[in-house]
């Protein structure tokens, strides 16, 4: 139980950082004057991505059961297929 609680908490701990953290590398690329609007984009482009990626997993998880692969299943291989045709020239 105790091991749980650790792993969640290093879990926690790593993501609440991730997205602070590449904010603040990516906008020391930009001039003083143009960080607030960048981070305002990457601040509006996140909220967005985690809205669109919730309304498409609800939508993949009502795949019947009857299906071979399970709701999760079909999440992932669309993501490879979009990454995969994304990548492509």
């Amino acid at each position: 139980m105790v091991l749980k609680l650790i792993y969640k908490f290093v879990l926690g701990f790593t993501e609440a950082t991730f997205g602070p953290c590449l904010l603040a590398i990516t906008v020391q690329w930009y001039k003083r004057s143009e960080q607030p609007f960048v981070t305002a984009i990457w601040q509006s482009m996140s909220a967005l991505a985690t809205s669109v990626a919730s309304l498409y997993g609800w939508g993949f998880y009502q795949v019947p059961e009857a299906s071979s692969l399970k709701g999760w299943q079909w999440v992932i291989l669309a993501l490879a297929v979009g990454s995969f045709i994304s990548s492509s020239k």
